[in-house]
């Protein structure tokens, strides 16, 4: 939520997916691994990163990423996430997934930043609406697959292949 002041004019935004997730929880008990997928999740070694502002979707995201039992940290912005990476505490991880608009450090700056240092860091970009426009920026920004965040029920199948194609 923010309130945005203007000369008199007090403006309220909301953010109804935080609402929906506190009135409802999260509930990712719906989304089921395939053998193969755990046993892949399994030689996974190492860390993915998640950078989004929003509350909830870190928190269904998080819940996913457990779930499969993958190891991960939480940053609520790209600044975050890109400050840690800078600091040497990147050494153990594998892949990275962003939400496509944050303050500070949106999803497309944090993926031109960190292929920059490293070319081969898989990034998965997470938006609310994925079209040609936000593919085409994620493409030219290095990202190297875009998931609508309605469609988090295949994150974990969409991360495992990304990680093991790097």
């Amino acid at each position: 939520m923010g309130i945005f002041h203007n000369n008199d004019i007090q403006v309220v935004m909301l953010d109804f997916q935080d609402i929906i997730t506190d009135l409802f929880g999260s509930n990712v008990s719906h989304v089921h691994l395939s053998e193969d997928e755990k046993s892949t999740v399994k030689k996974i070694n190492g860390e993915v990163w998640v950078a989004d502002d929003s509350n909830s979707s870190r928190l269904i995201v998080s819940e996913l990423l457990a779930k499969a039992e993958i190891e991960h940290k939480l940053f609520n912005n790209g600044k975050e996430l890109l400050e840690s990476y800078n600091s040497g505490d990147s050494k153990s991880v594998v892949a990275i997934i962003t939400d496509f608009e944050m303050p500070q450090l949106d999803g497309l700056e944090l993926s031109v930043r960190i292929k920059k240092m490293d070319p081969r860091m898989p990034i998965l970009l997470l938006s609310s609406l994925v079209n040609s426009n936000v593919v085409d920026k994620s493409k030219e920004a290095g990202v190297d697959l875009c998931l609508e965040k309605d469609e988090l029920n295949s994150l974990i199948k969409n991360l495992i292949e990304l990680i093991n194609k790097g």
